[in-house]
C-alpha cells in the first residue's frame, strides 16, 4: 500500500493557493496497481473513498477517432465528465511509461479566463452561459 499521506497534504496546499496541483512522478509507484484497481488507488491518494471513478485507458490503437486513441495533436480539452450534475474535484493520471515524444500537461485557469472575457466582452461572456451549443464528441453530441 503507498502512503501518500505527504503527497495529499502537498496537493491540498498547492490547490488552496493557485487552485491546481502537478505531481512530479512518484518513485516506487506501481502504474499497473492503478490500472487493476483505481477506486483504491483513489482512496490512498485522498484519504476517502471517491464518489465516482472513471478509468479511461490512453492508448494510440489503429483507426483511433478520440484523443485517448490517437496520437494526433490534442488540442486544449477537458477530460472531465460531468457526475451528478458536478464537474470533477480532482484528476489523477498514472502513466505506464513515458511519452516517446509530446505528453505535456498544460493546465488553462478557466476562472482567469472568465474573468478576461468578462471584462473585455460583457456581450459574449453572457452568450456562454446563455446560448445552447453543441459539442461533438465521438461517442455523440453533447
Amino acid at each position: 500500500m503507498n502512503d501518500f499521506s505527504f503527497l495529499r497534504a502537498r496537493m491540498l496546499k498547492h490547490v488552496a493557493t493557485r487552485g491546481y496541483d502537478v505531481l512530479a512522478p512518484v518513485t516506487g509507484f506501481d502504474a499497473d496497481a492503478a490500472a487493476r484497481d483505481p477506486w483504491e488507488i483513489a482512496t490512498q491518494f485522498f484519504g476517502e473513498p471517491p464518489r465516482m471513478v472513471e478509468r479511461q485507458p490512453i492508448k494510440p490503437v489503429p483507426q483511433g477517432r478520440s484523443f485517448a486513441s490517437n496520437s494526433a495533436f490534442t488540442p486544449l480539452h477537458t477530460d472531465s465528465q460531468i457526475f451528478a450534475g458536478v464537474s470533477p474535484h480532482a484528476q489523477l493520471m498514472f502513466c505506464a511509461k513515458a511519452a516517446r515524444q509530446g505528453g505535456t500537461t498544460l493546465l488553462l485557469d478557466t476562472h482567469a479566463l472568465l474573468e478576461l472575457i468578462q471584462r473585455d466582452d460583457r456581450a459574449f461572456f453572457s452568450a456562454l452561459f446563455t446560448q445552447v451549443r453543441k459539442i461533438p464528441f465521438v461517442f455523440g453530441d453533447v
